[in-house]
């Protein structure tokens, strides 16, 4: 894009701030009535780079042109007086007065009344006065301000406190727009918002817009042009589409991934616990299987074995302190003990297969055989035969 061709033209602009390089080298060139969009990292330098069209700072070395001027070094109401209007993060509106008269502060610009007859308010004062509220009537009527115009600024809700600083930036009747963050603070409803009041008052009047936005969501909507920052360099310049899939744009934003720091002394020494085999113990003399080396630092417990890999061994008395840790056993593997018959001739009751079935005294009821009539005493009647139960005992 050649210089007459463009409303902005920033050529290796850099500044710094001690041994701070706050743009190192930033370019970029902005059509005329085109919506363009600074974004980058916090700390790229892009509050910086307006500070430094609009004025407020000024760069070692660079240049920076609109419409042909070149503005580097001129004071911000000289820049101001080029037609460059900006708004800032922060809210920057007076709160006693009311939002007409912050909007006349907007248009101290074009004021030509003195002090004197400004005063007397009489005349050519008068007259002019009459015709900056018809111009903010109408600013205020695009931006749906109406209602509040008599409202204190201060008593707004903050997304109409910062509608208020762009209307007041607007009716400067700027040629290029400067905004610094102008959705920051808000919630969605008022994002989409102040988003419509942008396209719809540059597509009214052509101005050009420069802005600084972090939600992408927004940016990518409105925007026809996106400038990409990071640490004080452009990074990438081009169309949405274009940024949206540039690898190198994503990596400023999400960064990649750095292997783990550790202390000094441990790094020569440190080995990844998956390239160390399992280490061979030497079986017991008491025949038992060695207890297995756990693989990795996490399956390592309280007593750096996991309980699932103690095998299940017979304990005896030549055992070692640690192999006489109690262990579970399975009930699976335990007969049932069988009893010696009573004296009476009744079928021995079996023990339980497994600790749930002992009732309070030991036994469950559950599970004790039925007697039969053949196993009654010899003493035992038909009738007593018929219960399950002798006759005398």
């Amino acid at each position: 894009m050649s210089v007459d061709a463009s409303a902005l033209v920033v050529d290796d602009l850099r500044l710094s701030f001690g041994g701070v390089h706050a743009l190192s080298g930033v370019s970029l060139e902005v059509a005329p009535g085109e919506i363009a969009a600074v974004i980058g990292p916090n700390g790229a330098g892009k509050t910086s780079l307006l500070n430094a069209i609009s004025g407020l700072y000024v760069p070692h070395h660079g240049r920076i042109q609109f419409e042909g001027h070149d503005i580097v070094g001129r004071k911000p109401h000289q820049v101001a007086h080029f037609g460059i209007a900006r708004t800032f993060q922060n809210l920057g509106v007076f709160p006693r007065l009311s939002v007409i008269d912050n909007l006349l502060l907007g248009r101290h610009l074009h004021m030509r009344a003195g002090v004197l007859s400004g005063a007397m308010y009489w005349g050519f004062a008068r007259r002019e006065e009459a015709r900056h509220r018809r111009e903010i009537t109408t600013v205020m009527e695009m931006l749906r301000l109406q209602h509040v115009a008599e409202a204190p600024a201060g008593s707004l809700a903050y997304g109409l406190q910062k509608r208020v600083e762009l209307a007041r930036a607007l009716v400067q009747k700027p040629r290029l727009l400067l905004l610094d963050e102008p959705m920051a603070g808000m919630h969605q409803r008022e994002k989409q918002e102040m988003a419509r009041c942008i396209v719809e008052v540059q597509r009214a009047s052509g101005l050009t817009v420069v802005m600084i936005e972090h939600d992408m969501g927004i940016v990518m909507e409105i925007a026809q042009h996106i400038v990409v920052l990071d640490f004080g360099r452009t990074i990438a310049d081009g169309p949405p589409e274009a940024i949206r899939n540039n690898p190198v744009v994503v990596q400023a934003y999400l960064g990649q991934e750095s292997p783990p720091i550790l202390p000094r002394g441990l790094a020569a020494r440190a080995v990844s616990a998956e390239n160390v085999p399992p280490r061979a113990l030497p079986s017991s003399p008491h025949g038992l299987a060695p207890d297995p080396v756990p693989s990795s630092p996490r399956e390592c417990g309280p007593r750096a074995v996991s309980a699932e890999t103690v095998p299940s061994t017979t304990l005896t008395s030549s055992s070692s302190p640690r192999e006489l840790a109690p262990r579970a056993v399975p009930t699976e593997i335990v007969p049932p003990k069988a009893l010696p018959s009573s004296r009476h001739g009744l079928a021995s009751e079996a023990l339980p297969s497994s600790p749930r079935e002992f009732g309070p005294r030991g036994f469950s009821a559950d599970t004790s055989q039925p007697t039969t009539l053949g196993s009654l005493a010899p003493g035992a009647t038909e009738k007593g035969a018929a219960r399950g139960l002798p006759r005398a005992l």
